[in-house]
């Protein structure tokens, strides 16, 4: 190979010779570019050939040499390699096919996204000036593949939460940030809370994409509210504290709410409708309506303005079957509420 250094050896036979010294020098035929022979090795600075001639002096007889003509050839030195570094990121893995590699050679790296991550962006560097490296990536492998340039590079890839992680963050924003407020019959049954909140809060995080089911929801902390009496007709409001923990999602929202008492009638009786605001909720298609008095009429819009239904309360509580998907306005008269079915 050009630029190392060739020792030159031979035997001179018979084994009983009596001149077995060998002189070696360079021939004249050599196409090496820098061929020389010195000190009894062969050396070249770039591919070729190099003669070489071995002589005994006075080899053959005391006037007579012995000279014998060799051809070494020299190949060229291998081309530079060039190092590939990897920056390992957060929330994934970067691997180099190659450690390192030749100016022109395809390099590979390879991207593996941890769970609960996706890649957003992978950045192939030189070294030696930090300019960019054009690359080419397989979303369906994870794989950036570029060529080698005469300079080591870096790789570094940038990965963050997915969008289901993004989304329920938002969503976890919006639960967190809601002031709950359910009648005393409402949270009175635990199977109902549960059933009441998840339609609650799914409405309210509609627009992020995420539901929850009435399994998702753990309520932690509940005092119960005390209906009114002849001594206290608003009664004492109760409270409770509960948990969201969708599936597979480790950061869970937490949130309280207000239980209002049921508030006496003067004549006796408990009454049958409850001072909280208008409620509204859809659920396999059905809307729920809550916080009416019988005898007060309510209606239900499409976007547009167009009456799709109404009818006139017979208790606090009522339901309909909405027509199909989409987004209805339900009204009482005085309030107004957006529900998406």
């Amino acid at each position: 190979m050009a630029d190392t250094p060739l020792t030159l050896s031979g035997t001179v036979i018979p084994a009983n010779a009596t001149k077995t010294a060998i002189v070696w020098s360079l021939g004249a035929g050599s196409t090496a570019p820098g061929a020389a022979v010195t000190g009894g090795q062969a050396i070249a600075s770039g591919a070729g050939t190099v003669e070489v001639t071995a002589t005994v002096i006075n080899g053959i007889s005391p006037s007579r040499n012995y000279t014998q003509h060799f051809t070494v050839t020299f190949s060229p030195p291998p081309p530079p390699t060039f190092n590939v570094y990897i920056n390992q990121p957060v929330g994934g893995s970067l691997h180099a096919r190659y450690a390192t590699a030749e100016a022109g050679q395809t390099v590979t790296v390879t991207t593996t996204a941890f769970s609960d991550y996706e890649l957003m962006d992978i950045d192939i560097r030189r070294n030696d000036n930090g300019q960019s490296v054009d690359a080419l990536f397989d979303p369906s492998t994870g794989d950036c593949s570029f060529f080698m340039p005469a300079s080591d590079v870096t790789a570094t890839a940038t990965f963050q939460k997915t969008d289901v992680y993004a989304r329920w963050e938002r969503a976890k924003a919006i639960i967190e940030n809601t002031p709950f407020s359910l009648s005393q019959d409402e949270a009175g049954d635990p199977a109902f809370l549960h059933l009441i909140l998840a339609e609650i809060i799914n409405r309210l995080i509609a627009p992020t994409g995420i539901t929850v089911s009435p399994g998702d929801i753990v309520i932690f902390s509940h005092r119960e509210a005390t209906a009114g009496d002849d001594a206290n007709p608003s009664g004492v409001n109760g409270s409770f504290g509960f948990r969201v923990s969708p599936p597979g999602l480790n950061n869970s929202a937490y949130a309280s709410g207000e239980v209002t008492a049921t508030i006496y009638d003067i004549t006796g009786n408990m009454e049958t409708w409850r001072d909280v605001p208008l409620r509204a909720w859809t659920h396999d298609g059905t809307l729920h309506v809550s916080g009416l008095t019988a005898g007060q009429k309510w209606a239900v819009y499409n976007l547009y303005g167009v009456l799709i239904y109404q009818s006139v309360a017979d208790s606090e509580a009522v339901a309909a079957v909405l027509p199909g998907s989409g987004a209805y306005i339900v009204t009482d008269g005085k309030a107004v509420i957006k529900v998406v079915n």
